[in-house]
């Protein structure tokens, strides 16, 4: 979550065609292939999983693909796998069993989800382009 945010507010600033801007894609290309992999946590209740302090911020990734699919050629797959990600995100969140049972991870996880659905409701509203 945290290593995107760099990516994501600056890539409207970088100047098309520049050596920055090939170079930030890249990157965003390798984020984007992480998140292809690690998408829905990882439910063993390891590092990764959605329930954990760390894990929990996941829920923002869907943010950063969401901002990402609105410059990149392949923004509708994108933008599919966001929605599918805040979809699974959206679901643990409501999970009763879960809101018992798990308040600290549960409300670093929520607020990190409103990025995610702010973002999907209103494009570019948190960074005010």
């Amino acid at each position: 979550m945290y290593f995107f945010e760099a990516y994501s507010a600056g890539l409207h600033d970088i100047p098309a065609g520049s050596e920055r801007r090939v170079k930030m894609l890249a990157r965003i290309q390798d984020g984007i292939r992480w998140c292809e992999t690690h998408n829905h946590g990882d439910p063993g209740g390891k590092e990764k999983s959605y329930n954990t302090q760390w894990g929990s911020k996941a829920a923002g990734l869907p943010f950063h693909l969401y901002i990402w699919s609105r410059s990149l050629p392949d923004g509708r797959l994108l933008s599919a796998a966001a929605d599918s990600e805040l979809n699974y995100v959206a679901a643990n969140i409501f999970d009763p069993v879960r809101f018992k049972t798990d308040k600290n991870n549960f409300s670093q996880q929520m607020a990190f989800a409103m990025m995610s659905f702010a973002e999907k409701l209103g494009p570019d509203l948190i960074y005010r382009r």
